[in-house]
C-alpha cells in the first residue's frame, strides 16, 4: 500500500493512500467476512455521498477494518471529540462484540462517520446490512443528517 497523509493511530485522522492489495488477518471466530464488510460499505456509499456537498464528495474516501471492540472504544474515548457525551452514550448503550467491523468514511483524511458492525452471530439469510450496530458521525452537527439518511438502511442501528 502506498501511504500518503498523517500517521495512523488517531481515529479522527486516517492515513490516506492508494490500495494495491490488502491482507486481512482475522480472528478465527469472526463470522463477518472482509468481503461482506466491504459490500456493506459499498451499500452505504451512495447514501453517504448524497448528504455531502460536491466539494466534499471529491475528497471522500473509505477505510474498512476490523478492530478489537475494547480498543475501538478506547480510541473513541481518547479522540478528543467536541461532544464527549456522545462517546459516553455510545459506549454505555452499545454492546460491542469482541471484534467489530468498521466502515469509516473520511474527508481529506479526517474521519466523517463510522458504520460499526457486529462480527459474530451473523445469519446468512438476513440482509447484508444486518450486522450494523451503530452509525457514529465524528462531528456532532452531522448526527441528524446521517441519522435521517442512514435510518432506512439499518433502522435498528444506534445513531450517536
Amino acid at each position: 500500500m502506498e501511504r500518503i497523509g498523517p500517521a495512523t493511530g488517531d481515529p479522527a485522522h486516517g492515513a490516506g493512500g492508494k490500495v494495491c492489495y490488502a491482507l486481512f488477518p482475522l480472528y478465527p471466530k469472526l463470522r463477518l467476512t472482509a468481503r461482506e464488510l466491504i459490500g456493506l460499505g459499498l451499500d452505504m456509499l451512495p447514501v453517504v455521498r448524497s448528504v455531502l456537498t460536491a466539494a466534499e464528495r471529491s475528497t471522500l474516501n473509505v477505510e474498512v477494518f476490523f478492530a478489537h471492540g475494547g480498543r475501538y472504544q478506547r480510541r473513541l474515548l481518547s479522540s478528543g471529540l467536541e461532544d464527549p457525551a456522545r462517546v459516553e452514550r455510545f459506549l454505555s448503550e452499545t454492546a460491542l462484540s469482541r471484534y467489530v467491523g468498521v466502515v469509516r468514511f473520511q474527508l481529506d483524511d479526517g474521519a466523517l462517520v463510522d458504520i460499526v458492525c457486529d462480527t459474530t452471530d451473523i445469519r446468512r439469510d438476513y440482509p447484508r446490512r444486518a450486522p450494523v450496530l451503530a452509525v457514529f458521525p465524528f462531528a456532532a452537527k452531522r448526527v441528524p443528517t446521517f441519522a435521517q439518511a442512514l435510518a432506512p438502511m439499518a433502522p435498528w442501528a444506534m445513531d450517536v
